[in-house]
This record gives C-alpha cells, structure tokens and sequence, in this order.
C-alpha cells in the first residue's frame, strides 16, 4: 500500500521533531528560534537544518556570510559604480526559510520598522533590506 505525499510529510515532519526531542541542545534551539516573531516551527526546522552548528560562527556576520545575506559591492573599472546588492553566495535554502519571517519583522517588530525607514530616508532602495530569495 502506497502512502499518499500528505502521509509521507506528516512522517517525516514525526521523524524531525523525534530527532529535535532527543537533544536537548536541538530543543533549545528550537525553542529559541520560535520566541523571534514570524518565525514559525518550519521555519526554525528549516533553520536548525541549515545551520548544523550555529557555534561554529563567531558572530552574526560570518553567519550573514553563510547564509548569503551580506553586502556585495558592484564596481567595474574606477569609474562605474552599481547599487550593492546581497552577495546570494551561500545557502539558498536558508535564505528562503528567512524571506517571510523577515517580512514579518518589517511589518510588525518596531526595531526593523524603525531601520527600514531610517535605511529609506537614506535614500537606499525599498527592497535593499528585503532582497533575500
């Protein structure tokens, strides 16, 4: 009898959770991640799946780096400059677990709200802080 792909997700979806359950180190850091608003359980699953071992990084930028989120500068010669841009060269998948909580922290968490208007008043474009996927 085949299991239909609903069944098959639910499974894996147990089998993920089994593994989170079983370390406490994981189940911190599960629970960590959903206290951050707009991060759901997919969310911190895909994120803890991504992220083998978050102390390997010294700090948040060398994880930016990881995940692709860091600036990356377009010049050409000395006399051509391009607007920055993210780099994308890391983690795709990461970058998409984080597109949607991060558009939910720009709506709803007053800090980002803040630092998005202060990079709009800056004159950087509207999509600079967004450009993730």
């Amino acid at each position: 009898m085949q299991l239909s792909i609903l069944e098959r997700i639910k499974d894996i979806e147990k089998a993920i959770m089994n593994l989170i359950v079983k370390s406490d180190s994981l189940q911190q850091d599960y629970q960590n991640l959903q206290t951050i608003p707009g991060v759901s359980k997919t969310t911190a699953i895909a994120v803890l799946l991504e992220i083998p071992n978050h102390s390997s990084f010294e700090n948040a930028r060398q994880l930016a780096a990881f995940a692709g989120l860091t600036p990356k500068q377009k010049t050409s010669g000395s006399s051509v400059r391009g607007k920055s841009r993210l780099s994308k060269i890391g983690s795709r998948t990461l970058r998409k677990a984080l597109y949607f909580p991060a558009i939910v922290a720009k709506k709803y968490n007053p800090i980002i709200k803040t630092f998005c208007d202060n990079l709009k008043d800056k004159g950087k474009h509207k999509c600079a802080f967004w450009e993730i996927a």
